[in-house]
């Protein structure tokens, strides 16, 4: 009997110390992308989604194999008679098949779990601005609650969150760099008149032969290492706002396959520091080809590399703007992995990009386009 009592006080304290665990796990909320501590025994709650990064579940759903995730991580399926379908990310991602159409029908069954979604609501956390932000010990916030209260912490309580009035004052930088620069607008207009004709010259010649592709492709980079030139005297720090035109001849290129991918102006970090630019497929790249608009982040190489720090570590935060609506927005948010090669000091002209397949739906880009035409912002937070 005594035997048996002491094997049942180790269990028991074995099982203590393991509910006492815990581990660090990303959180959406409007637009950003938040690191928590969870109690090791709420892993369960982490989203089986393959194609994105570990986080916290969001409007739970399961298909009828018991695989747990969110909503917008679903895959869409096309159907033979044209009508998309939602289906198990998890399914598909441990297919044999090249695509997703030999899915069975159970991984199409997805439904929604209200019990699951209040479980999740109610799982005890810390503020998570020390562990997303790397704050040293005298800067955290001792907040502690539930994840369905964090909301309410970091749009009123939280009073280390970095303020609005940082991006209010890079925007103000910006709009004096831009009139500094007011001299070369003239020549930058010209510039995208010419530019502009001569992308028309070259959709008709690859109308009119296929032989022509090659040249044409070549002279779409020399035009764009003319705009990137051109910026260099609009230099933009920690925020860039990416003006897209021309969008619908643009996606036929993407489609036929003519140029798929179109890259943004430069920009850097802050004043001397990274050097970055936008990579955009309009028609998708890889789990979102033909379906999503895919962003990448891409490292290049900059004036300032043998004095800033490495490797880069920081939260991009893409806005999609609302042209007709005013705070009816598209936010998306990318962290950077100090680990991956991605993020360390080029060796080359620029490193591998970095960043979602699955940035947003073509279908729900309508909304977004006036005039032919689609703003993106990008704001950098670096975590000094």
């Amino acid at each position: 009997m005594q035997a048996t009592s002491c094997e049942n006080q180790q269990q028991e304290s074995a099982m203590a110390k393991l509910s006492n665990e815990m581990l660090i796990t990303n959180y959406h909320f409007r637009g950003a992308l938040y690191k928590v501590k969870i109690n090791i025994k709420d892993r369960a709650y982490i989203c089986n989604s393959k194609n994105s990064e570990n986080h916290i579940i969001k409007n739970p759903v399961q298909c009828q194999k018991g695989h747990l995730f969110c909503y917008k991580c679903s895959v869409v399926a096309p159907q033979d008679n044209g009508e998309d379908k939602k289906a198990c990310p998890c399914c598909a991602f441990t297919s044999q098949s090249k695509g997703i159409d030999n899915l069975s029908e159970e991984c199409f069954n997805l439904q929604k779990d209200f019990c699951i979604a209040r479980t999740i609501n109610n799982i005890q956390i810390s503020c998570p601005i020390k562990e997303t932000f790397g704050l040293n010990e005298d800067s955290q916030c001792y907040w502690q609650g539930t994840l369905k209260q964090l909301k309410t912490h970091l749009i009123k309580d939280c009073k280390i969150l970095p303020q609005a009035e940082v991006i209010q004052n890079r925007l103000s930088e910006l709009e004096q760099q831009i009139t500094n620069v007011s001299t070369n607008i003239s020549t930058l207009e010209d510039l995208t008149t010419k530019i502009t004709s001569q992308q028309q010259k070259i959709v008709q010649l690859e109308q009119q032969s296929s032989q022509y592709q090659q040249d044409i492709t070549e002279l779409k980079q020399q035009i764009s290492e003319i705009t990137s030139i051109t910026n260099i005297n609009n230099r933009n720090y920690g925020e860039l706002i990416w003006k897209i035109d021309n969008y619908n001849e643009k996606l036929l290129e993407a489609k036929v396959g003519i140029q798929t991918a179109i890259y943004s102006p430069s920009f850097y970090s802050k004043q001397y520091g990274h050097h970055l630019k936008i990579k955009m497929y309009l028609d998708g790249d890889s789990f979102g080809k033909g379906s999503h608009i895919s962003v990448y982040i891409m490292v290049c190489k900059g004036e300032f590399d043998n004095i800033i720090k490495w490797p880069l570590n920081a939260v991009f935060h893409f806005t999609v703007i609302n042209q007709e609506v005013a705070g009816d927005d598209f936010f998306e948010s990318i962290i950077t992995e100090p680990a991956s090669n991605s993020s360390q000091k080029p060796v080359s002209s620029r490193n591998i990009p970095t960043g979602y397949p699955l940035f947003l739906p073509q279908k729900d880009l309508k909304k977004f386009i006036k005039d032919d035409v689609i703003f993106l912002k990008i704001n950098v937070i670096l975590n000094i």
